[in-house]
């Protein structure tokens, strides 16, 4: 019996979700494909012996041992050996490889619920079936028919230091941590990555708006973050991946409005603004070097081509300052204006794109960034990027921070 052309379509579908189930969210979790599908394994069925776990994903014994070897140099899974018999060993997930499991299924759990959407009841029916067989099903499974499809994960990040508003087709996102000068803590890297992925979902939301509170755009990453992954004490889950691959994938305009400090990642995530207005007194800043770490963000691609080699040499190396005047003059930023006009010049522009044809719009923005390039260039950073951070030198770096004096690198050769 052959089955209606739509329903072949569906179950083509179902094949491509299974795909993309497997890479949910695991882009900023540090694993790869195979990993996670482990990771879903071993969640659902428990502490399990090696060679259930390879029978589980269809592996060899060779590739078997090889991923569990990574899973466990990662420190994803522990194994328990039986004093009876050394070949019998039992895999369980660890406490940061269950925290990186939750988050990779909530996001598969919302994949779930997009696709589901319009469909009938049967054809509901065939594609929860299709998917329990192929052994991808998720704790949700797909949700009643008049079930609302959910933009972002199930359990968005809420911190008092990141403030959402949305009006007249603009979000803005605020840094809201000025004692700091908004310098940006995980959990803060969490909620702006909810933000974005929920104002790239809403069709009512055309532009998205970035600012910081008080004096300051921001100070950059909080440097407590930095010192405790430095000390092998980081979380699970690094939101700031999550920030940087929305910014460089949205597909509608983003506008910032630049005061004071922008340090680190405060100037970096600019690369990937649309329309940047600053004060003329801003500072823009991008020591990564002397903080033992490299750029990030695509910075080291994007930024050498907005103001040559040495200038950005020069800045990630020596630690050099742009002020808002220069960074206007040579063409960084689109205007550098009195503080007290900045942000009413990037609302005025937010405003104006939110009226523009949405379509023309995201169409002119990705033929103006080679998304591939980007990608790639960000993922060659950031696995540098955590490699430095758990470097000696990185370690001297926030010790002396902490400490209040400046690091001594030569002793460390």
């Amino acid at each position: 019996m052959s089955r209606p052309p739509r329903l072949i379509h569906l179950l083509a579908a179902a094949n491509r979700r299974v795909m993309a189930i497997a890479e949910a969210g695991i882009e900023d979790l540090g694993i790869t494909t195979s990993q996670s599908a482990a990771l879903f394994v071993l969640g659902e069925r428990g502490p399990s012996s090696v060679t259930a776990l390879g029978a589980a994903l269809d592996l060899g014994q060779s590739a078997t041992s090889t991923l569990v070897q990574k899973l466990e140099t990662a420190g994803l899974v522990a194994r328990t050996d039986d004093p009876a018999d050394r070949r019998a060993v039992t895999l369980r997930l660890t406490e940061r490889g269950e925290a990186i499991r939750r988050v990779a299924a909530r996001r598969a759990n919302d994949l779930t619920r997009r696709m589901a959407h319009g469909l009938t009841p049967e054809e509901r029916a065939v594609i929860a079936h299709w998917l329990k067989t192929v052994g991808t099903n998720t704790d949700a499974g797909l949700p009643p028919e008049d079930q609302e499809s959910t933009p972002i994960m199930t359990s968005p990040i809420v911190t008092d230091d990141i403030r959402t508003t949305t009006a007249d087709g603009i979000m803005e996102i605020v840094f809201a941590r000025p004692a700091k000068k908004n310098a940006i803590t995980n959990e803060m890297y969490g909620a702006v990555a909810d933000a974005l992925e929920a104002a790239e979902a809403d069709d009512a939301i055309r532009v998205v708006l970035i600012r910081g509170e008080g004096g300051d755009f921001t100070a950059g990453n909080d440097l407590g973050d930095f010192a405790k992954i430095a000390a092998g004490q980081g979380p699970a889950v690094r939101h700031v991946q999550r920030v940087l691959k929305q910014l460089a994938r949205m597909q509608k305009p983003v506008v910032a409005g630049v005061l004071g400090q922008a340090v680190g990642i405060g100037t970096t995530m600019l690369l990937h603004c649309d329309l940047v207005y600053v004060a003329r007194d801003a500072k823009l800043s991008t020591p990564f070097v002397g903080l033992a770490l490299v750029p990030e963000a695509a910075s080291s691609l994007l930024l050498p081509a907005a103001i040559g080699h040495r200038r950005a040499f020069a800045m990630f190396a020596l630690g050099e300052v742009l002020s808002g005047f220069d960074a206007a003059k040579i063409g960084l930023v689109n205007a550098a204006l009195p503080a007290d006009d900045v942000l009413g010049a990037a609302r005025a522009a937010a405003g104006r794109l939110a009226q523009q044809p949405i379509g023309a719009l995201k169409a002119t923005k990705g033929l103006m960034r080679d998304a591939a390039a980007i990608a790639s260039v960000m993922d060659t950073e950031s696995k540098l990027f955590f490699e430095r951070l758990q470097s000696p030198e990185a370690r001297e770096a926030f010790t002396a921070f902490a400490e209040r004096r400046r690091p001594d690198f030569t002793k460390l050769g």
